[in-house]
């Protein structure tokens, strides 16, 4: 595993040549020291699953679900609310 080891202040002037490093594989982490002290592991994200969230999966998933009904009742109440404006 190819890691580079920076300071804070190389890792701020070098930013973005780091993070394209980073993204194309030249390294597979960053460690970012504070003189001599390490302070953070920058890693790559893992990459995305495809396909993303499949219709109601917030009802499978248990979440509370709203009533429709519920906004058009309310649509009426306003419409009545400003007939007169």
């Amino acid at each position: 595993m190819a890691a580079l080891e920076t300071t804070v202040h190389d890792f701020k002037t070098h930013l973005s040549q780091y993070g394209r490093e980073l993204s194309d594989g030249t390294y597979d982490e960053i460690i970012i020291k504070n003189r001599t002290t390490p302070v953070w592991r920058l890693t790559r994200c893992e990459e995305p699953k495809q396909g993303g969230l499949k219709l109601g999966i917030a009802r499978e998933l248990g979440h509370p679900m709203v009533d429709m009904d519920v906004f058009f009742e309310l649509d009426k109440e306003l419409e009545e609310m400003f007939e007169d404006y």
